[in-house]
């Protein structure tokens, strides 16, 4: 089990290591509202799709019941 101040060490290295990145332009930064923005995207676009894939499989049932 790990104790809490390896822990809080583990925090601190890897919060040094992301300022480096992001200070040196290695990468971006982006708001926590277009984080949430696209993620509802995709949930949307993933739903449909489920929905689509359902309709298609109940009509493969319906087809097979019929035969």
């Amino acid at each position: 089990m790990t104790d809490s101040s390896s822990i809080a060490e583990a925090w601190s290295v890897e919060a040094l290591r992301r300022s480096a990145e992001i200070d040196s332009g290695l990468v971006d930064t982006v708001s926590s509202e277009e984080v949430s923005a696209a993620v509802c995207k995709l949930l949307k676009g993933e739903a449909a799709q489920a929905r689509e894939l359902e309709q298609t499989i109940a009509l493969n049932v319906a087809g097979i019941l019929e035969a």
